[in-house]
């Protein structure tokens, strides 16, 4: 009589922690950014993972980095004046939308759904 063996997946051959998740989906964010630098939903993964870390710093440079490489992108320029107006001052806030206008994003795209 033959035995079964247990195939495993890879994901579950080494087990890994929270940190090490964020690490290697980072690494993997960060791969794809340098490939296509201008795909908005890469550059969105990359500011929700660095939220998720809940490190202010890297996750507004991580907004305005995005926001150089796509300057008309509605949906990365709505996310970053949301996550300043959960963190920041409301001068803050409304100097986001006004470099978003003066970037081409009009007002109305800036509103949440």
């Amino acid at each position: 009589m033959q035995t079964r063996r247990k195939v495993m997946l890879p994901c579950q051959q080494t087990p890994l922690t929270v940190i090490a998740f964020f690490k290697r989906a980072q690494a993997t964010v960060a791969a794809g950014l340098e490939v296509m630098p201008r795909c908005v939903p890469l550059w969105i993964a990359a500011t929700q993972l660095e939220r998720q870390g809940r490190n202010i710093a890297e996750t507004r440079w991580t907004y305005i980095a995005g926001l150089r490489f796509v300057p008309f992108a509605a949906a990365l320029w709505l996310q970053a004046i949301e996550f300043e107006a959960q963190v920041a001052t409301r001068q803050r806030v409304e100097l986001m939308v006004e470099a978003a206008g003066s970037a081409g994003v009009h007002r109305l795209a800036l509103e949440p759904s």
